[in-house]
C-alpha cells in the first residue's frame, strides 16, 4: 500500500477490502509511486484461495503497463492535434468506412460542398 500512488490509494483499498471480505477474484489497474519519484502504471489480476482453516490469500500477477499508458497518451494527443488541423483548414476532409459510414468530416462541409452534416455522425447528407 505504501507504493500505491496517493491518488489511487482509496480505490485500491476498496478493491482489496471487497476482495478480502467477499473472497472474490479481482482485477485492477493503478499506479505505483517509486522512491525516485517515477510513476509506474500496473495491472493486477488475482485469484482468492482459502484453506480449510478459513485463511485467505491472493495468488496472481502484476503487469507493468506504463509503456502502454504512455502510448495511449501519445495517440490521444496526436488525435487532438489532427482534429485541430482538420477543424481549421478551409477544405473538406472526411473519412469513410467500408460500410459507407462517415465517422469524420469537417464542419466546413456545408459551406464548401453544399452538404450538411446530419445529426447522426454516421452520415453526411445533401440539403
Amino acid at each position: 500500500m505504501q507504493r500505491v500512488h496517493p491518488q489511487d490509494r482509496a480505490d485500491f483499498q476498496k478493491v482489496i477490502d471487497g476482495a478480502s471480505r467477499e473472497a472474490t477474484d479481482f482485477e485492477h489497474t493503478y499506479r505505483l509511486l517509486l522512491p525516485n519519484g517515477r510513476v509506474k502504471h500496473v495491472h493486477a489480476i488475482a485469484h482468492t484461495l482459502q484453506n480449510v482453516s478459513g485463511n485467505r490469500e491472493f495468488v496472481g500477477a502484476v503487469t507493468d503497463i506504463t509503456a502502454q499508458r504512455h502510448a495511449e497518451a501519445v495517440i490521444r494527443q496526436q488525435e487532438a492535434e489532427l482534429r485541430d488541423v482538420i477543424d481549421t483548414i478551409p477544405a473538406i476532409v472526411w473519412s469513410a468506412l467500408p460500410t459507407a459510414r462517415i465517422p469524420t468530416s469537417t464542419g466546413d462541409t456545408q459551406s464548401i460542398a453544399g452538404c450538411r452534416q446530419s445529426r447522426s455522425p454516421d452520415q453526411v447528407g445533401m440539403p
